[in-house]
């Protein structure tokens, strides 16, 4: 599917980074447990034709013609959704435009994969309020 479809408020899109930024995040997925994906960048319909998409100055609402012409690989249609389920997610994604997220959260994550305790809990007490888009998705 491409950016070129209209998703449903409350689906996901996923998308490919290409170069040091997309290996940089493959390897935060592999320590985080979840392997080498074919995806590495995760977002949320709002519907309207936006989207709310973690950058490292936050989490922020673009448009969705920011991803024309670059395959993007849709919920919609796998995944079903009612009315009360979209509705809760838009409400979160709204919420968390401008939260921010950074190194440590990826940090924590793989802590807690590694069963590093204290560490985990260290951390997860330095990022409590942030947000990882893709982390939240998979939730």
């Amino acid at each position: 599917m491409t950016a070129a479809l209209t998703p449903a408020a409350g689906d996901f899109g996923l998308v490919a980074i290409r170069g040091g930024a997309g290996r940089a995040i493959r390897i935060g997925q592999w320590l985080c447990g979840g392997g080498y994906a074919n995806y590495e960048h995760a977002f949320l319909s709002l519907g309207a034709g936006l989207i709310l998409e973690a950058e490292p100055g936050g989490a922020r609402i673009r448009d969705l013609t920011e991803y024309d012409g670059q395959p993007v690989e849709w919920s919609t249609g796998r995944v079903d959704l009612t009315d009360a389920q979209r509705t809760t997610i838009t409400a979160w994604a709204w919420a968390h435009a401008g939260v921010p997220y950074s190194a440590l959260d990826y940090a924590a994550i793989a802590c807690r994969r590694l069963r590093l305790w204290p560490l985990t809990v260290l951390l997860r007490r330095r990022v409590r309020g942030r947000s990882i888009v893709s982390v939240d998705v998979r939730h």
